[in-house]
């Protein structure tokens, strides 16, 4: 987006309505407030590793996981409503690939894992002593579903159609918007 040298050009939370402000301003705090817990249970979760009562590996992996989810989450709406709006398009063209391969893959690692998670509950019912689920196996479990997950979001990353998150439209946009990308999952 160009510029003239002598249009005046506002943060972005200086052009936005009263509502679209109060909207992004959330956008912003419950992150935070997310990011806190996630990093206090990451934390509580490293010092209490050999308690054999928790699930550690289930806790550190989905910590992890909000950690990284919450700072991308956090990222966005802050870069948008400080930098103006041809800023906003080049931390877009600069980071936004990154930012948004990074939520995504923490968002669907998420997904994958708490169905790992129900698989366990039911395992443990039918086969109470079994060690199908001990921590080795489940971070085992969790390395593996996350090298599906990444080499499932690196096809469109690496693709000429990679897809990035607008905040202006609140959207996923494809590289060849407004066609399709060619591999839609």
């Amino acid at each position: 987006m160009n510029v003239s040298n002598n249009t005046i050009v506002l943060p972005n939370y200086r052009v936005l309505s009263i509502n679209q402000i109060m909207i992004q301003v959330s956008s912003i705090i419950f992150p935070s407030i997310f990011l806190a817990f996630d990093t206090i249970l990451l934390l509580s979760t490293i010092e209490s590793r050999r308690d054999s009562s928790i699930p550690y590996a289930y806790l550190m992996v989905m910590s992890l996981r909000g950690v990284l989810a919450n700072f991308i989450l956090l990222l966005q709406p802050c870069v948008y409503l400080i930098a103006t709006l041809p800023g906003y398009f080049e931390f877009t063209e600069l980071m936004g690939r990154e930012a948004t391969l990074l939520g995504n893959f923490s968002y669907l690692v998420a997904l994958v894992i708490n169905v790992l998670m129900s698989v366990n509950r039911v395992a443990v019912v039918m086969k109470p002593m079994n060690t199908w689920f001990d921590n080795t196996r489940v971070f085992i479990y969790c390395g593996i579903i996350a090298i599906l997950m990444l080499i499932s979001l690196l096809i469109p990353y690496f693709s000429p159609c990679d897809i990035n998150f607008d905040m202006t439209r609140l959207a996923f946009i494809s590289g060849c918007a407004p066609g399709r990308h060619p591999v839609r999952f």
